[in-house]
């Protein structure tokens, strides 16, 4: 079930689709007195908080041509994204702009991930993120249970979907992040396990990109993650994550771009239980 922000997302299309199919712009919605100003309205196209009336879309619809039952879906939409987030309980341990991120990847009808450097966050054991969690210069006790609290709901949630054949997953890592050692040999243990049992998920396909396929076509590039949606309404989205935020990528082009690169990589890649030994190397620990 879509949470809030992307219910908010998939109404603003919705209407713009709508006005499209009009031949209505703007200029003529905001002329017509339906609306406060073109500005509210390209934000309510595009997925953004507006502060206005609850008749405003019941008027935009009839505008449109809208018949009864599609003007009561999207005033039902409407209400449905003032509704808080499961994410928002979580307060800080959720960082600005990934709660439409946490949204989408609950309701993607696939999943395609390319992370070279980290064990991505769905596959992550609860060691393995605190590891992480603690090498922030900014964390504390209380931050880090949060963070770890959130997480586990997030996988829980992911996994039970895709368990029961829901979406379907690919994940390629890079082999960096299987050298990376993360929270010391045993916690590297237990990942490995962790990452064994998700490889062998019937909607799951789990690679390892060797080091000595320098050859690939993103050798520079950071972790990305594809949403695929078969709905018209949710076109797919690229999520891009850095130290001082989140983007979304949407342009199709841009989409279809990142797409053919994970192809190439993932035919690069090696199915995580075929990886040379063992494919999750732990480092020897002097006595």
């Amino acid at each position: 079930m879509a949470g809030p922000l992307l219910t908010r997302r998939q109404l603003g299309k919705r209407l713009r689709r709508l006005r499209e199919h009009a031949n209505l712009s703007t200029y003529d919605v905001e002329r017509s007195g339906r609306i406060k100003s073109r500005r509210t309205l390209n934000r309510i196209e595009n997925g953004q908080p507006t502060s206005m009336p609850f008749t405003v879309i019941g008027g935009l619809a009839r505008l449109y041509g809208a018949d009864t039952a599609v003007t009561s879906e999207l005033e039902r939409m409407y209400r449905a994204a003032d509704e808080p987030g499961w994410y928002e309980e979580y307060g800080q341990g959720v960082r600005e702009g990934f709660g439409l991120f946490a949204e989408m990847e609950q309701t993607a009808d696939r999943l395609l991930i390319f992370d070279p450097g980290l064990v991505t966050g769905l596959c992550q054991t609860d060691s393995y993120a605190t590891a992480l969690y603690r090498q922030h210069p900014l964390s504390d006790k209380g931050s880090i249970d949060v963070a770890r609290s959130f997480r586990q709901r997030r996988q829980r949630d992911y996994w039970d979907r895709v368990g029961k054949h829901a979406g379907a997953t690919t994940i390629v890592l890079g082999e960096a992040a299987l050298l990376r050692p993360v929270g010391g040999p045993e916690v590297l243990a237990a990942q490995r396990d962790r990452l064994t049992k998700l490889g062998r998920l019937p909607q799951v396909d789990l690679r390892v990109l060797p080091l000595a396929r320098g050859d690939h076509p993103a050798p520079d590039s950071g972790p990305f993650t594809i949403l695929e949606f078969d709905d018209s309404l949710d076109p797919d989205v690229v999520y891009l994550e850095s130290l001082d935020g989140c983007r979304y990528v949407e342009v199709a082009s841009a989409v279809a771009a990142y797409r053919e690169v994970l192809n190439v990589i993932r035919d690069h890649a090696i199915p995580v239980e075929e990886f040379p030994g063992g494919y999750f190397p732990v480092a020897q620990v002097d006595p």
